[in-house]
């Protein structure tokens, strides 16, 4: 996998959200209800990389480019005006769509490399794309840890604030987490975030 330390991934995107990639969106003081949205993965609950609203696509330029820290492998999102992305060292931020930081919640201690028999990127923390839910205003990550053994958590963080609404593990009763990794992208439907796991790189696990 080819690793991204600077967000311009997501500052490319946050000039096509600019541009009018929109989506329903949660009443606010702050910001209009049409502000640009890009809820998840290609887009949101479809996948499809393709919003109703989006105007046809034009030239793309860099807006800014930020170093975060950690790499980047997660697609960011846009919610409610905010580009948010997060980091391998499970690190979550909030930009604005001209590249300025808002906010930064560090969520964990990712897992380093000694702590898996396989895989390619280290150290692990947050690797799949996060989804938002208009319902409550939260975007939705899973953090893998390895503070005390690999643990994944799924973590609520609101997207104005990067405030952490709340914390769940999401790891299988007997299942050897250390062989685990959180790479598809989160989905949110029937009023639930829908996490998918898969194996490591080299595939050293049942």
């Amino acid at each position: 996998m080819r690793r991204s330390r600077a967000l311009v991934a997501a500052l490319v995107l946050a000039a096509l959200a600019a541009g009018g990639i929109r989506g329903p969106a949660l009443a606010s003081t702050t910001l209009p209800a049409n502000a640009p949205g890009w809820y998840g993965y290609h887009g949101g609950g479809t996948h499809a990389g393709y919003a109703p609203s989006m105007p046809p696509a034009g030239p793309m330029h860099i807006v800014a480019t930020r170093h975060l820290d950690g790499a980047v492998y997660a697609s960011p999102i846009v919610a409610r005006g905010v580009v948010v992305a997060a980091t391998e060292n499970d690190s979550v931020y909030g930009l604005s769509t001209a590249g300025r930081v808002l906010w930064r919640t560090h969520v964990g201690s990712p897992s380093p490399a000694a702590q898996r028999p396989c895989g390619d990127i280290s150290p692990l923390g947050i690797t799949g794309t996060s989804a938002y839910s208009p319902t409550t205003g939260a975007a939705y990550f899973v953090a893998e840890t390895g503070t005390s053994g690999v643990h994944h958590t799924l973590i609520a963080v609101d997207v104005l604030t990067g405030h952490v609404r709340w914390r769940r593990g999401v790891d299988f009763p007997g299942v050897n987490t250390t062989v685990m990794q959180q790479r598809g992208a989160i989905a949110i439907a029937g009023g639930r975030a829908w996490v998918t796991f898969g194996g490591l790189a080299g595939d050293c696990g049942s």
